[in-house]
């Protein structure tokens, strides 16, 4: 979770520490995220939930990270 009722939630441990800061703007239906100092060990599939109450289900997204040098 990055962003719940209106606060920010960034990773305080895991993979991710540091590595992700929220960018987007919850009140123009912006989910983004941004990445820093990204290893090739994150390479991968992601998925990206969205829910906005009183939605019981959102939409997904998928993105494929590639790290190159």
């Amino acid at each position: 979770v990055f962003y719940f009722q209106e606060v920010e939630y960034p990773p305080k441990q895991g993979r991710f520490q540091g590595h992700v800061e929220w960018s987007g703007d919850v009140l123009k239906r912006d989910a983004s995220i941004t990445l820093k100092n990204v290893p090739p060990t994150f390479n991968g599939t992601y998925i990206c939930q969205v829910r906005n109450p009183p939605d019981v289900h959102g939409s997904n997204g998928e993105t494929m990270l590639r790290v190159v040098n």
